[in-house]
């Protein structure tokens, strides 16, 4: 499965040259990201601009990221070294979140989950967007989204999954507090 940030970032005429092959020969073959391209392309001149108002819950790797920082919509950025923590919040005016993970080193590493652990929820999202040697990981989220959550603390975990198992690269805590108006 490709990530769904290369899908966006082809549907948004984005995704660098060297990578087009790479994905559209996937998406021939894989009917579950042939359907999510779809849909992308058929929101058309839409989605850009559900972009640009920080519509849609994502996890975005450096390519997105880079475009939402060139259109200036990361309003709020937070830096965290591994086994690091961070107090975090958004406000009225913040569009997205960009959040920088460090002290990573994906060498070797053919794909990387992120376990969200909170009161609150818990999930995974497999096969993050990373590209192998990153020290760094860059993840944004709507604010949109960011602003629902209640204050609480957070822990985040990026995985190694490969054919021996997976084993924790590095965990981050975020403590988080609640907007209020």
């Amino acid at each position: 499965m490709i990530a769904f940030e290369r899908l966006a970032m082809l549907a948004l005429g984005e995704l660098p040259d060297q990578q087009r092959p790479e994905v559209e020969e996937h998406v021939l073959g894989c009917d579950h990201c042939a359907s999510v391209l779809e849909a992308l392309l058929d929101l058309g001149e839409a989605l850009p601009r559900v972009v640009r108002a920080g519509g849609g819950r994502m996890l975005a790797g450096r390519a997105l990221v880079d475009l939402l920082e060139r259109e200036h919509l990361v309003t709020r950025r937070y830096r965290i070294d591994a086994g690091g923590q961070v107090a975090c919040t958004v406000d009225a005016k913040d569009v997205y979140t960009a959040m920088h993970l460090g002290g990573l080193d994906t060498r070797g590493v053919k794909r990387i989950d992120w376990l969200y652990d909170s009161p609150s929820a818990r999930y995974r999202v497999e096969d993050v967007p990373f590209q192998p040697g990153d020290r760094e990981l860059v993840f944004v989220q709507p604010a949109t989204y960011l602003r629902t959550l209640p204050t609480e603390r957070k822990t985040i975990r990026l995985v190694a999954v490969d054919d021996a198992g997976e084993r924790v690269l590095c965990e981050y805590t975020l403590n988080h507090t609640a907007f209020r108006l």
